[in-house]
């Protein structure tokens, strides 16, 4: 909860009152906590494209991942500007989710395709 209080005057240095005000920082902290796991998400997913190309598949896998997580990053920018805090947490989710899983179905198609498993 953030609390202000702001003073009334009637006249030079007299006080009437207080107008105070309370925010519920809830939605806020959960779209924050959101923000940093997205983050995590995407920082875990790009690790994997600082491994060694030892293939032509490796090459493509590592192209295609950058153009994904660039994107990813793209769509959480969006997201955190242009949307309601407290729908924030599931979209980026979302965003994160779709990535996770789309480096896992490239990682099969680049082993399945790598000569050494033909």
């Amino acid at each position: 909860m953030l609390v202000r209080a702001d003073a009334v005057l009637s006249a030079p240095e007299r006080v009437l009152g207080f107008v105070l005000m309370f925010t519920d920082l809830t939605e806020r902290k959960a779209a924050e906590i959101a923000r940093r796991r997205f983050q995590e998400g995407i920082f875990k997913t790009s690790r994997k494209l600082g491994s060694p190309i030892e293939s032509q598949a490796d090459l493509i896998f590592q192209n295609l991942m950058s153009t994904i997580i660039e994107n990813a990053q793209l769509a959480a920018l969006e997201i955190t500007d242009g949307s309601d805090p407290s729908e924030m947490p599931g979209l980026l989710e979302s965003v994160r989710n779709s990535v996770a899983r789309t480096a896992e179905v490239l990682e099969h198609l680049s082993i399945d395709s790598s000569p050494t498993s033909q």
